[in-house]
């Protein structure tokens, strides 16, 4: 994730809301609070990115995702801050794994999911597009709490398996939404985190006794969810 391009976005949309006030304190008026706050509702599908759709690394395949968002717009915090609040949000993101190269040398497969809970925070800022439309872009930081799939692969004497492993990260999302009607939300949401699992990795075959090996991997974890939702 380029984290540069996030940052340049959100001092953009202040410096819009700048130069709006400047506008206002010349003709002397004062607009109203617009930003889109209140309860929100999303889901959509989960698109893994990068490494983490890989075949050879993540090996993740399209899942699902849902979430919500609280956001509130303090009454103290100025005129400058008529189209800004502050962003609550929770997700759930599931996505499937394809290990089939492991197929190829004629293995039975079973493989679980990634499962992962995003727990966030940060600003929001709305920008008015008409009476009817809106945009709403927010840049959030938190945690992931994640889940590795369990792995196992059997056939020709072979028996291979890889635990699930659990853990947190450090996490980032950034979002954006097209409110229509100040209610019905269409968005694109990006998150992006690096946990590390411990996993242990058991396998035996013929002539090959059982054997074990434990050792932490971190999994870059990036998703992209394109998700519907409402705004209450």
């Amino acid at each position: 994730m380029n984290t540069r391009m996030l940052m340049r976005t959100l001092i953009a949309c202040a410096i819009l809301q700048y130069a709006t006030l400047l506008a206002q304190e010349t003709t002397g008026e004062v607009s109203p609070k617009v930003v889109n706050s209140g309860f929100q509702l999303f889901g959509g599908l989960g698109v893994p990115l990068g490494d983490f759709a890989k075949s050879d690394n993540g090996a993740a395949n399209t899942g699902f995702g849902l979430g919500a968002q609280y956001t509130i717009s303090p009454e103290g915090w100025g005129e400058f801050f008529n189209n800004a609040g502050i962003a609550l949000s929770a997700a759930y993101t599931n996505n499937g794994t394809d290990f089939g190269a492991l197929s190829g040398f004629g293995l039975e497969l079973e493989t679980g999911s990634y499962s992962n809970i995003w727990a966030l925070g940060g600003l929001k800022a709305t920008l008015p597009a008409s009476e009817t439309v809106s945009i709403d872009l927010a840049l959030l930081l938190g945690a992931v709490f994640s889940s590795s799939p369990e792995v196992t692969a059997t056939g020709s004497g072979v028996a291979l398996s890889v635990s699930s492993g659990t853990a947190t990260a450090f996490a980032v999302s950034f979002a954006g939404d097209v409110v229509l009607s100040k209610h019905f939300t269409f968005g694109l949401r990006y998150y992006d985190a690096k946990p590390k699992y411990t996993l242990t990795v058991e396998g035996s075959g013929p002539g090959v006794p059982l054997t074990s090996v434990t050792e932490e991997v971190e999994q870059s974890t990036s998703i992209l969810m394109v998700c519907v939702g409402y705004l209450f």
